[in-house]
This record gives C-alpha cells, structure tokens and sequence, in this order.
C-alpha cells in the first residue's frame, strides 16, 4: 500500500475500478496533520462504470486497513461526496458507522421514483 499526496487522474481510477470488475473498488488519501489515535483523510468510490456518491462496507472496509496498519487509532473520519463519514472502533473491536440520510421526494411528485435512485 503506497502513501499518495493526490489522486491519480479521475480516468485512471476509473480505469483501475473497471479492471478490478468488483461492485465498488475504494480509493483513499490521508490528510496531513494526523495523529495516532484519529485518521483523517479523503475516501471516493468507484463501480467499473462510474464513481458513486456513497459506499457503506467499501468505508467500513477501508476503516479496517487504517485501523489495522494503526492499533492506537479508534476514529477514523473521510471526507466523501456524501460529507464527513466517521467509523469508530470500539473497545470491543467492533466497528461503527453511522450513514447520511436524504429526504426522499413525496410520492407522486414530479421528481418521479427515478430521481432517487440516479440522485
């Protein structure tokens, strides 16, 4: 695992998303400034199509890298297209995150059941 200052070029990602052909492939950059106990960096996600706004087990899957190459550290916060996710492992072991809710258009309304899914 590489220590990067910048993401590679959006089609490169993209492109490494495609050759991997899995469901979501994530890719993450540690912030400057960190400390032992809390990792603060920036998280996107990538299917071999596109690049979606939100990733819930890629997040908790790459809280676990972080957390494993960083035994002190029990908060992990990345900043996405979705906000600021935090995962925090607890004492147990056990990981924690709490996701971003949207309000979801009313039924009937123009924006129509389509809009919520390609939101």
């Amino acid at each position: 695992m590489g220590q990067f200052q910048a993401y590679l070029p959006d089609s490169i990602l993209q492109a490494i998303a495609a050759e991997n052909n899995l469901s979501e492939t994530a890719f993450w950059l540690e912030d400057s400034g960190g400390n032992e106990d809390e990792f603060t960096g920036r998280l996107r996600w990538f299917t071999p199509t596109l690049e979606i706004d939100l990733c819930g087990h890629a997040t908790i899957a790459t809280a676990h890298v972080v957390f494993s190459s960083r035994p002190s550290a029990r908060r992990a916060l990345f900043k996405t297209m979705s906000g600021t996710l935090e995962v925090v492992r607890g004492m147990d072991g056990r990981y924690e995150m709490a996701l971003p809710s949207w309000r979801l258009p009313a039924a009937g309304s123009a924006a129509g059941p389509g809009a919520v899914l390609l939101a």
